[in-house]
């Protein structure tokens, strides 16, 4: 093999390795960008849904229904709100299994726990009040932070292909 062809394939290689770490390095922080923002979101809901909550007659739950509709939706949202005693005080999912009091316990112990149930990223926080302190659980999916991760990631393939066959 000639020293001509060694270089050229040397630098087609460093050139692909490097760019592929730049994607990648993009990738990882659009993601981990995205997840923060949408998580962020997840608990401003779960704050004004507990705030709604406090300030507006506890006996009437569809009272927050109705002034939910008129406010930004996520979709597949689920909101599930316990007071201290467990008792379920709010919740937005007809014909739900409850939750479990070791879990509700351990989000009292924790402060904010947050997971992945399946499809939805959800977010459970202990909402302090001075009567009584609040948990309260937000789940949803994030449809446009995954679509628009899914777009980078092919313009961020697409763009190494090409940038490599330029290189070659």
């Amino acid at each position: 093999m000639k020293i001509r062809t060694r270089l050229a394939i040397r630098f087609t290689i460093i050139v692909a390795s490097l760019l592929m770490l730049f994607a990648c390095s993009i990738y990882y922080f659009s993601s981990s960008y995205r997840k923060k923002e949408f998580y962020e979101r997840l608990t401003e809901k779960a704050n004004n849904y507990a705030q709604l909550l406090i300030k507006l007659d506890k006996s009437n739950p569809n009272l927050i229904k109705i002034i939910d509709r008129n406010t930004a939706y996520l979709p597949n949202e689920n909101i599930i709100i316990y007071n201290a005693q467990n008792k379920l005080l709010f919740n937005t999912i007809e014909n739900s299994n409850t939750i479990k009091p070791a879990f509700l316990n351990k989000i009292r112990t924790e402060k904010e726990i947050k997971y992945n149930d399946g499809v939805n990223e959800s977010l459970a926080l202990l909402y302090k009040n001075i009567n009584e302190p609040l948990v309260v659980i937000v789940s949803a999916y994030d449809k446009d932070g995954l679509n628009k991760l899914q777009n980078l990631k092919i313009i961020l393939i697409l763009g190494l292909f090409f940038c490599i066959l330029i290189t070659t």
